[in-house]
């Protein structure tokens, strides 16, 4: 994938972002430089996963 820096000082909120397809795409846009907040109803998996994932990543 190209970098573009489009995401760069954005905020992202990725919806299912304690596991799978959202926790890659959370992952992915943090590498890219956005603050992240990731959404799940599965609360113990998403503290992980934002935890997991650095600290422009936080859970709600």
């Amino acid at each position: 994938m190209r970098e573009t820096g489009r995401t760069e000082g954005k905020i992202a909120m990725v919806t299912g972002g304690a596991s799978g397809i959202g926790r890659a795409c959370g992952q992915r846009l943090a590498e890219q430089g956005a603050v992240v907040c990731l959404l799940d109803r599965n609360a113990e998996d998403g503290v992980d996963a934002a935890e997991a994932l650095g600290h422009r990543v936080s859970f709600a």
